[in-house]
């Protein structure tokens, strides 16, 4: 999902929770954090497009995905502190799955022309280090 000014001039973006993992089970994952996936595939389970479109081979990992569209609201951190709380309520079962070969990432999807910024306190990112998690931001620049 691209993240763009709505048609009020007022900001949207995306703060996408990933994870990737060698086996896990997609039902799994999503009993334990006890949240929707908006995406995923299991691994194993043959390959294909976003539109069901079959490829070449199986997918080597799972991939579980959920992500929340925010509008008219500029601190995109705060949401992903949000998304943080529920990871931390699972923590046992989140640096499990880190440890076990598993890859959690909070991405923030930003526009490409809008002025929106945030910061994110020290004391946060530790948190988000103590449970293995990547913290990462992407800019998408409008296409005309």
């Amino acid at each position: 999902m691209t993240a763009i000014d709505d048609d009020d001039g007022r900001e949207i973006y995306n703060v996408v929770l990933m994870m990737h993992h060698p086996s896990e089970r997609l039902d799994r994952i999503t009993s334990e954090l006890g949240m929707e996936r908006h995406h995923g595939w299991q691994a194993g389970e043959p390959r294909s497009t976003p539109k069901g479109t079959a490829l070449p081979g199986t997918y080597k990992d799972t991939y579980w995905g959920h992500s929340d569209e925010i509008k008219g609201h500029r601190k995109f951190f705060e949401t992903v502190m949000e998304l943080l709380e529920k990871l931390e309520a699972a923590s046992e079962y989140v640096m499990n799955l880190s440890s076990s070969g598993g890859r959690i990432s909070l991405i923030v999807h930003l526009p490409g022309h809008t002025n929106i910024g945030d910061v994110i306190k020290p004391a946060d990112l530790m948190r988000i280090g103590r449970l293995g998690v990547e913290l990462g931001v992407e800019v998408f620049p409008q296409m005309t």
